[in-house]
């Protein structure tokens, strides 16, 4: 109920109550008898329930409901913080990882540069065909470039990076 209503649920005696007969039972094996329950909520929707259960019936106190709900509402805050704690982890991992390769690329595209006579424009597009061609990551064949194998293409691929080097310098002029 306070999950799907948003509101807080007392119950004073689940013996007692006709709404829970079902499960009446169940609780009172376990030793549950009355319960307390309120929202826990986060970014706008309810995600679960905090719940107090006892062994005896029990008339729920406003002040009672009130340091619950106090304590949901931190629950949710804490909630909220930890995922965007790991949210921006995660995203600090992928910056570190990009950085990490883009070092990597740059790396490749010197000693393409070197190897085929290219200017970086050239050389990282001849890097980026030779990882689309090889459906492989740009980042793993960069690493395959650094450590000194060539790239996986044809002669008519190092004439077509010419040629469009040779049209950007046309172009600049």
């Amino acid at each position: 109920m306070a999950f799907s209503q948003r509101l807080p649920a007392a119950i004073r005696d689940i013996r007692v109550e006709p709404d829970w007969a079902e499960f009446a039972q169940v609780l009172v094996g376990e030793g549950v008898c009355a319960a307390l329950s309120v929202p826990v909520e986060l970014d706008g929707g309810v995600i679960g329930t905090l719940d107090i259960y006892v062994a005896e019936p029990r008339d729920w106190d406003p002040s009672e409901v009130a340091a619950l709900q106090t304590y949901a509402g931190l629950m949710g805050s804490l909630l909220s913080a930890a995922v965007t704690a790991q949210v921006k982890g995660r995203l600090a991992e992928q910056l570190q990882a990009a950085l990490e390769h883009r070092w990597l690329i740059e790396q490749a595209k010197g000693v393409i540069m070197g190897r085929e006579q290219l200017d970086a424009q050239a050389a990282f597009e001849r890097l980026r065909r030779a990882a689309r061609s090889s459906t492989r990551r740009l980042a793993d064949v960069a690493r395959d470039v650094t450590g000194g194998q060539p790239l996986p293409a044809s002669g008519h691929e190092r004439a077509r990076a010419r040629a469009g080097q040779a049209k950007d310098r046309e172009s600049a002029t």
